[in-house]
């Protein structure tokens, strides 16, 4: 019997295994995923789930539900041989393992892009996994309580400021499902005033959104703005290759847009006469740690992938 390997159980990598289980005839072949989660996460629900607009279990759908005659393997890839027809697996738990193919798939998938910015991968949240997502909710909720017990100062600026690096889809979305999670914050924490929050979008280019026309992105501007939100700042510093851009454990240093994280133009503010279309529900969450643990200060920032 041949073996169809796919290593990847993202969307890619869950809808082979899915497509082949209905054409593939009864003994033919056996199909093997390779991928460390159980689970294909749905990336565009990702922003609405650090909102709390849809809960983060409605961001991942389950392999092992799902795939009824596939084998799946918990662990990564880590090495192709081609010439022998095999792979070695680092599994979740145990030793590493070979596994033999006559069809591999490849459905790696992607990772959150920090580019050469010193400190972004330490200290920054991606936002590619519902983990992450989780994540980013569970620090601002923690940041909003604890500032909350602060009186206005240093601490309390850090607690209530948040850095978005990157103006693509997921930055630009995140940025704005924030902005909405802290609007509706502000009614349970009368202590906070609105004008504290602080939400940076930082982009190396002249623009956000590059993968739509100009057209398209110069309207999403346009609605960030007319939402209290303005266009997102430009440092030169955070061009690609180019040093003066390093994210630190309190601040973020922008070169020469800004120094130990203070912006030239006004930081897009939460306006709690607009509130969010959509409440935003309970903090849920997963089996993994809060953001906040382990992290003193709240300004962390969210290294958006493009």
């Amino acid at each position: 019997m041949r073996e169809i390997l796919i290593a990847g159980g993202g969307y890619a990598g869950f809808y082979t295994a899915w497509i082949l289980e209905k054409r593939l005839r009864a003994g033919e072949a056996r199909v093997t995923v390779v991928d460390p989660r159980p689970y294909v996460t749905y990336q565009p629900f990702l922003p609405e789930a650090v909102a709390g607009s849809v809960e983060a279990r409605q961001a991942a759908v389950s392999l092992r539900r799902h795939l009824d005659y596939t084998r799946l393997v918990a662990g990564s890839v880590t090495e192709i041989r081609h010439s022998a027809r095999t792979v070695t697996v680092r599994p979740e738990a145990g030793t590493s393992l070979d596994l033999h193919y006559d069809v591999l798939v490849v459905t790696a998938g992607a990772v959150t892009r920090t580019f050469p910015i010193a400190g972004l991968s330490d200290q920054a949240y991606g936002l590619k996994h519902v983990e992450e997502a989780a994540a980013i909710r569970d620090c601002l909720l923690t940041s909003f309580d604890r500032a909350a017990g602060l009186s206005r100062g240093p601490e309390r600026t850090e607690l209530l400021a948040v850095t978005v690096v990157g103006g693509g889809f997921s930055g630009v979305e995140g940025r704005g499902e924030l902005l909405a999670l802290a609007t509706a914050l502000l009614k349970q924490y009368p202590e906070i005033g609105a004008d504290e929050p602080a939400f940076h979008l930082v982009e190396a280019r002249d623009r956000i959104l590059p993968g739509v026309a100009d057209r398209p992105g110069a309207w999403v501007v346009r609605s960030l703005e007319g939402r209290g939100a303005g266009a997102p700042e430009h440092p030169a510093g955070l061009r690609r290759g180019r040093p003066g851009a390093a994210v630190g454990r309190h601040r973020v240093r922008l070169g020469p847009a800004g120094v130990d994280g203070r912006q030239r133009r006004q930081p897009d503010r939460a306006q709690p006469q607009r509130p969010a279309r959509r409440r935003a529900g309970p903090a849920h969450r997963t089996g993994g740690s809060a953001g906040h643990h382990g992290h003193r200060g709240g300004a962390r920032g969210l290294g958006g992938g493009r």
